[in-house]
């Protein structure tokens, strides 16, 4: 009797470690993925909540009476500064989550938030607000690549 609880003591003794290091590295892949996850999902909220910036930003100008030129250079260099902000962040999703679209979104925006600013004046009323929603639709065409970026994943 003495010999069959010895071999089950020397039997656990060495199943229950190699155990313990199988729910570890269980464990620990699980919370580097949720990690992960919640970094990804933090880049693109700091990246949405900029781009919808962005878009408030660009139909107070392009919606707005002031025409002046200076007004348009000013207003050019902040937008500039703000799509920095957004290429910063889609560079970190790039880099670390490897997110494909960065350069197409990155030259959509821009162009349609600064393309003939300078020129607003020269504009009609309707052409106007074609310029507001063309760049309308690019920023939402940024949030729906990010969020279907971000549903595949983590599908």
């Amino acid at each position: 009797m003495t010999t069959g609880l010895t071999e089950v003591q020397f039997w656990v003794s060495i199943v229950s470690p190699f155990l313990v290091l199988i729910g570890w590295m269980v464990v620990y892949g699980n919370s580097n993925r949720i990690a992960k996850r919640s970094e990804a999902y933090s880049i693109i909220t700091k990246t949405l909540d900029k781009v919808l910036a962005l878009d408030k930003r660009c139909a107070d100008y392009w919606l707005a009476e002031d025409n002046k030129v200076e007004n348009a250079n000013k207003w050019v260099a902040g937008t500039l500064s703000e799509i920095s902000g957004v290429r910063s962040l889609l560079e970190m999703l790039e880099e670390h989550h490897n997110f494909k679209n960065k350069s197409e979104l990155l030259v959509e925006i821009r162009m349609a938030a600064t393309l003939n600013a300078e020129k607003k004046s020269e504009l009609s009323i309707q052409e106007l607000k074609t310029k507001k929603q063309e760049q309308s639709k690019a920023l939402n065409n940024t949030m729906k690549n990010l969020y279907a970026y971000y549903r595949e994943l983590h599908n």
